[in-house]
């Protein structure tokens, strides 16, 4: 059966939406998709649309199978396990925070509702020279210390791949971009020394930037 909610709260309608990949982009031609299988997870209908484009907005149904947007036009007919009607509602693709620090905060809350609720789906963290990871050098033990005391458990991640790893396990609703701080690198191979880094060492702090990248990030900072 059909499930219509009528009134939805902001908070649910934008899970949903985040939780839909919002940020896929839509298609005039995706309500064809339709009958590849009957029937849509999620319908968010009656919303005015703005997709990102640059063009203005419009009414029209947004159709979601299996997390991913599937559908984009007029669909009266369409059938959904869960309906959101979203008369009077501006649905968008998510927005993007180019420039955030929420990676740690992402374990303590891995749903995020004070960005989602503003309708960011996508975080780029890492900035200012200051990634979670890696850890290592003679800063450890003070960092896994802090870390145990912050979250009540050992840390579980050494590199960017066990942080991105450790993420995923706790169910984050968003999608998250990292880059690898270079201030994070360098405090790896020199600790808090104030001076020039060896050959040897930028060699070191190299390997660990390219590691680090093969991990997933986009890139260093």
């Amino acid at each position: 059966m059909t499930e219509f909610f009528t009134p939805i709260t902001r908070r649910r309608f934008l899970g949903a939406v985040a939780g839909a990949g919002s940020a896929a982009a839509l298609s005039g031609r995706a309500p064809s998709l339709l009958h590849t299988r009957p029937g849509l997870d999620l319908l968010v209908a009656n919303g005015t649309v703005i997709d990102g484009t640059g063009a203005g907005g419009r009414r029209a149904d947004v159709g979601v199978r299996d997390g991913r947007i599937v559908a984009l036009g007029s669909m009266p007919d369409a059938t959904a396990v869960r309906k959101v009607d979203a008369t009077g509602l501006v649905v968008v693709p998510g927005f993007v925070d180019i420039h955030s620090h929420s990676d740690i905060n992402l374990l303590k809350d891995p749903f995020a509702p004070s960005k989602v609720r503003q309708g960011v789906t996508t975080e780029v963290t890492g900035q200012d020279g200051d990634s979670v990871a890696p850890i290592g050098g003679p800063g450890m033990p003070r960092t896994l210390e802090d870390f145990r005391k912050e979250f009540g458990f050992d840390c579980p991640y050494r590199d960017m791949a066990g942080f991105f790893a450790l993420l995923a396990s706790g169910g984050v609703v968003q999608n998250i971009v990292s880059m690898v701080g270079l201030g994070t690198l360098r405090a790896v191979v020199m600790g808090s020394d104030d001076r020039p880094a060896t050959g040897e060492e930028m060699a070191v702090m190299r390997e660990a930037l390219i590691l680090a990248i093969e991990h997933g990030c986009c890139g260093a900072y």
